[in-house]
């Protein structure tokens, strides 16, 4: 029958969340088993004794072309419960795809259901205990948010703790997750800020990581980034014996130098933007940032990206922090956050303020590096830093 073929579709698609261990229908698949085709033999096969006009009406129930609102998520629920003509107490209530998961009414009886628009039902009174269990069960298959990755603006979603995330042992394209603790909000709020200031996808600076979208789900925190394939200290462990062009090396240490002045907000399009505000002075200058970790390791790898090979981006922007110009050129070290100590500048040392001098003292660290690796390799960088 035509409910059991979309069933074993379904199982036969379904994949491991690695995030929570647990099993969901990703979005090609459902688009795939639930089309307008399998939908309406269903209908049929459910409704055998309705008419052409009546099949017609649940199939605009189900999918409803006018308003754009869809019942595909909860039918499939019903098809892997064996119960389809259930359908028709979310028709009656007027309850949609869009306003999953349900979850039961605490302290209610046990038909009452709390929608996510937080709208209360007396949905399932006539349902049995066994088919409530099992629609809250097997809803976590078929609600999994879609993540829309855009070019000019950065995407922001707030998910329930009961959503399960679309993760797969392998993803094509990859993508790193970095997650912040949930006792941790002020760190997510800095990192945040300081990656929305420096890596707007409207004047995208080629050398500095790229924010593709955040999320919090439950209580935790999540920055989504674009993969790469290792580390600065990495690729030159790899690359220690087959160094690129002299010209690259050039072109990739000025892009380095870009993204730093792009986060100290010394572009010419940041000055410009400053010049034009029209709050207060303070406020118009806090586009003032420090690094505050530079670091080989904080520097990525991409082997391609675009039309270029081998392009290094700076990255790890949790210890960037933003002043006014008042604030700039002087913070104390005690204000520090953290730092890698090899590469520190000599006023942690004499107890002096800090300023963002403090990431060019850094920089010029991994830029002396670069040229002791380019021009006698790997051990050499080793042995260097054993020595100083």
């Amino acid at each position: 029958c035509v409910r059991s073929r979309l069933e074993k579709e379904v199982e036969k698609a379904l994949v491991w969340s690695q995030f929570d261990n647990e099993e969901y229908l990703p979005l090609d698949s459902f688009e795939s088993i639930f089309n307008i085709k399998s939908i309406a033999l269903l209908l049929d096969e459910t409704y055998d004794l309705a008419t052409d006009e009546e099949l017609q009406e649940k199939f605009a129930s189900i999918v409803d072309r006018k308003s754009g609102r869809s019942r595909r998520r909860i039918l499939g629920v019903l098809v892997l419960m064996s119960r389809v003509a259930h359908i028709e107490y979310f028709f009656r209530k007027d309850i949609w795809d869009d306003q999953l998961p349900l979850e039961r009414l605490p302290g209610s009886s046990m038909g009452c259901v709390r929608t996510r628009s937080s709208e209360n039902y007396n949905l399932m009174k006539d349902w049995s205990r066994n088919d409530s269990t099992l629609f809250y069960s097997f809803q976590k298959i078929f609600f999994i948010p879609f993540f829309d990755i855009q070019e000019n603006r950065l995407c922001s979603y707030e998910l329930e703790s009961n959503i399960r995330l679309p993760w797969k042992s392998v993803i094509n394209p990859v993508f790193a997750l970095k997650a912040i603790e949930a006792g941790d909000h002020k760190a997510y709020k800095d990192e945040l800020s300081a990656l929305e200031k420096t890596c707007a996808q409207v004047q995208k600076e080629k050398h500095l990581i790229k924010l593709l979208l955040t999320f919090r789900h439950g209580e935790k925190f999540y920055l989504l980034f674009e993969w790469a394939d290792g580390n600065l200290d990495e690729f030159w462990k790899t690359r220690s014996f087959r160094p690129p062009r002299e010209r690259w090396a050039a072109e990739q240490c000025l892009g380095l130098a870009k993204a730093v002045r792009r986060i100290h907000g010394l572009t010419t399009w940041q000055k410009r933007e400053r010049s034009s505000s029209v709050g207060s002075l303070i406020e118009a200058e806090r586009d003032w940032g420090r690094h505050g970790d530079i670091k080989p390791e904080n520097i990525l790898w991409f082997q391609e990206y675009g039309n270029d090979r081998n392009l290094l981006v700076v990255s790890d922007l949790g210890l960037t922090r933003y002043h006014s110009q008042f604030s700039k050129s002087f913070v104390p070290r005690s204000h520090i956050d953290g730092c890698s100590w090899a590469y520190r500048p000599p006023e942690l040392d004499m107890n002096e303020g800090i300023s963002q001098k403090y990431d060019i003292w850094s920089l010029g660290c991994v830029f002396l590096e670069f040229c002791v690796w380019y021009l006698q390799g790997y051990d050499e960088v080793e042995r260097f830093s054993l020595q100083r």
